[in-house]
C-alpha cells in the first residue's frame, strides 16, 4: 500500500498547480491599483491640457473680435465723414470743379398746367 500512496501524491501536486487561478491579492492588487491611479492621472492631465488649449483659442478669438470691432468703428467713422455736407462740398469743388451759384444766375420758370377735360377728371 505504500506504493499506491506515493503514486497518488504527485498527482495531487500537479492537480493543485493546474487549478491555480489569477487572484488579486497582495502584490498583484497593488500593481493593478497603481495602474488604475496612473491611468486616471493621465486622463486628468489630458483633460486639463484640452481645457487650457481651448482657453488660449478663446482668448485669441476675443482679440480678433476686438480688432474687428475697432476696424468696423473706423470704417463707420470714414463713411460718416464722407457723407458730411462739408466734405461733399469740398469734393465738388476740388474734383468736379463746381462752385456756388451767384444770385444773378438763378432763374425761376413758371409753368402753367392746362385745365384737364371733364372726362379726365372723372365726371361723366
Amino acid at each position: 500500500m505504500a506504493v499506491v500512496v506515493r503514486s497518488l501524491q504527485p498527482r495531487l501536486e500537479v492537480s493543485r498547480q493546474s487549478r491555480r487561478t489569477f487572484s488579486l491579492q497582495g502584490v498583484n492588487m497593488l500593481v493593478v491599483m497603481a495602474a488604475l491611479v496612473a491611468l486616471m492621472a493621465l486622463a486628468t492631465l489630458a483633460q486639463t491640457g484640452r481645457v487650457a488649449t481651448r482657453g488660449y483659442q478663446l482668448a485669441q478669438l476675443d482679440q480678433q473680435h476686438e480688432a474687428l470691432l475697432r476696424e468696423s468703428e473706423r470704417i463707420h467713422l470714414r463713411i460718416a465723414q464722407a457723407r458730411s455736407l462739408t466734405r461733399v462740398e469740398q469734393r465738388a469743388r476740388e474734383v468736379l470743379g463746381m462752385r456756388p451759384v451767384a444770385t444773378g444766375q438763378v432763374r425761376y420758370l413758371t409753368i402753367e398746367v392746362p385745365a384737364l377735360p371733364a372726362v379726365a377728371q372723372g365726371q361723366r
